[in-house]
């Protein structure tokens, strides 16, 4: 049996999920009070990983790939807490983060047959963040959430892009 866990990093929600083989077993969030300061939400970050590591063990740690497209202050902090994510596995459980374990959302929403929307950034990124939710949903029966007008704590857009990460990787690597 191999042991997943995916997670779509950013620095104010992570989405996560824990799947076995091909089975999605749990899944959830972490969401980061913007309130306070990066330093400090780097370092409840890392523990909050550490902390999934060690309850679950995976073999294989998946994660989103940051998209090069993002203004540079964001794609500057996302890296940020995808190294505290890094560390954080490496210090907990010892296991080195593989190169090709950083999956390209692209690759993701393509495999998926997301399809591609037109019109202003903003539409298409509420479209994307639908669609993803829809089809994690269609595929598990899982009831996540997305309302463009809520909150990260009501949104489960995050949990669905991390279930998106780890069902593509099974899909590519099952065949």
């Amino acid at each position: 049996m191999v042991k997943y866990i995916s997670l779509d990093i950013s620095g104010s929600c992570t989405g996560w999920c824990y799947g076995e083989d091909s089975t999605l077993i749990d899944w959830g969030k972490l969401i980061s009070k913007l309130t306070k300061s990066r330093s400090e939400r780097l370092s409840v970050f890392h523990n909050e990983i550490a902390c999934l590591m060690e309850d679950f063990h995976p073999d294989i740690v998946l994660i989103e790939k940051p998209y090069l497209g993002r203004n540079s202050n964001v794609l500057v902090s996302l890296s940020k807490f995808i190294a505290a994510a890094e560390i954080a596995v490496y210090e907990s459980i010892s296991l080195p983060i593989k190169d090709e374990w950083l999956i390209d959302p692209k690759l993701v929403k393509k495999t998926l047959g997301l399809r591609k929307t037109k019109g202003s950034t903003e539409k298409k990124y509420q479209s994307n963040k639908l669609q993803m939710v829809n089809k994690i949903n269609d595929l598990y029966g899982l009831r996540l959430k997305y309302d463009c007008k809520k909150s990260k704590n009501y949104n489960d857009d995050d949990t669905a892009d991390a279930i998106g990460i780890f069902t593509v990787w099974r899909m590519l690597h099952d065949s």
